[in-house]
């Protein structure tokens, strides 16, 4: 049995009143929302269906709404055939607001497609660069030491010279050059010996290796807590994505049902 005049016109009205019945986003509470819908409708006098079959009416009611905007536009540029009557106001009013959710729903998509881009080139970056490992004295993996290549201007010559001065080497940096002379002896000079005896081999004890070595061994850790929050991230960026899709396919199944 085809639905009566008064259950269509009612259909209409409610649906313009309760639009959030079309977004499917908000499928679960949609589920109550056709449901109250389909017992009204029942209750009037017409036609008794269940919940599925008054979503496909409604599906062909606004599919044969679209149809005939179409056909107007096409057809009719003058709009000698303009619509007038009130519910057929209300189908291009709903009609016009399918389309913009529509519109908004690919915009997500597409927010989310660039959101997914940025994090996959902002992982490509999270890389272990020299210019980010900056020590005095490059280590290797290896036991051996490379001095580096340049040094400040107050920088101390051998780090085991600095008991020589009754100091620390960075209490020996903070100290004015005419300060920096040792006690009991003269200004030193790389190229001059010391107290009879050329200017030995520069030595590394262990522990300043050591602490060389965890200053990277941080750094890397640091680097790799930085490419965990990236992917993380980027997991995030993909469920949305899953979900928008599936926000989509609910959506291409509505637009089927509505050429049934």
């Amino acid at each position: 049995r085809h639905p009566s005049k008064q259950q269509r016109e009612y259909i209409i009205n409610y649906i313009d009143e309760h639009r959030e019945l079309l977004m499917n986003k908000h499928w679960k509470e949609n589920r109550q929302g056709w449901l109250d819908l389909a017992n009204a409708l029942n209750s009037l006098e017409g036609a008794s269906k269940s919940v599925a079959e008054w979503r496909k009416i409604w599906a062909d009611m606004a599919l044969r709404a679209m149809n005939r905007s179409r056909c107007l536009k096409n057809y009719d540029p003058l709009e000698t055939g303009k619509i007038h009557s009130e519910d057929e106001v209300k189908m291009a009013s709903i009609i016009e607001f399918m389309k913009d959710m529509k519109e908004k729903e690919a915009d997500k998509l597409d927010e989310s497609i660039n959101i997914i881009e940025e994090e996959q080139q902002q992982h490509q970056r999270i890389t272990v660069r020299p210019d980010l490992v900056d020590p005095t004295y490059v280590v290797s993996d290896s036991s051996d030491v490379e001095p580096a290549t340049t040094h400040t201007q107050n920088h101390v010559p051998y780090p085991h010279q600095a008991h020589m001065y009754h100091m620390g080497p960075s209490s020996y940096l903070g100290r004015t050059p005419h300060q920096q002379q040792p006690i009991d002896t003269v200004i030193i000079n790389d190229d001059e010996p010391v107290n009879g005896h050329s200017s030995p081999e520069p030595q590394f004890d262990a522990a300043l290796i050591r602490k060389e070595k965890l200053a990277i061994k941080r750094k890397r850790l640091e680097l790799e807590e930085r490419k965990t929050l990236a992917q993380e991230r980027q997991a995030k960026a993909l469920r949305r994505l899953a979900e928008i899709e599936e926000e989509n396919t609910n959506s291409l199944q509505s637009l089927l049902l509505k050429l049934i």
